[in-house]
């Protein structure tokens, strides 16, 4: 287990895009997950539907299944799976930059469990760069067993 990453992101779109550090392609709609959902994965990236724009703060851990958690911090937590064949990646909030750089134990299948405060309430709200973040969102990602 490697030490948590807490950064305050400016989110433009309402989400944060887990991708390669090598991948600024735009990512098309079908991609994004459709509210209320929180996290939806594919092959190469993770989007999570963040709720809120400007300042939102996120925790990030890593190969931290979230077996022994305590989830009663959480007003909603939602799990998928998706693909990285690069182990370098980091969080796009769709701003241009590369925030929060992290590097993955392996390429392959991750489960990601995306957990949230703050969202229902202050969904589709704008916190100022200056404000503190009203939305707080507990990215964990840890290896799965890759498909046969």
């Amino acid at each position: 287990m490697t030490e948590p990453i807490t950064v305050d992101l400016n989110i433009q779109n309402g989400a944060i895009i887990i991708r390669s550090v090598n991948n600024f392609d735009p990512i098309d709609t079908p991609f994004f997950p459709d509210p209320p959902s929180l996290v939806k994965g594919s092959e190469g990236l993770a989007v999570i539907h963040a709720g809120g724009k400007g300042r939102v703060r996120v925790t990030l851990l890593l190969d931290t299944p979230e077996t022994g958690s305590d989830n009663s911090n959480w007003e909603e937590s939602e799990e998928t799976i998706f693909s990285v064949v690069d182990q370098d990646l980091f969080l796009d909030g769709s701003d241009g930059e590369l925030s929060a750089p992290f590097r993955l134990s392996r390429t392959g299948r991750y489960a990601i469990r995306v957990s949230a405060t703050g969202r229902r309430r202050y969904f589709d709200s704008y916190t100022n760069a200056d404000e503190e973040p009203r939305i707080h969102l507990e990215l964990r990602i840890w290896p799965v067993a890759n498909a046969l």
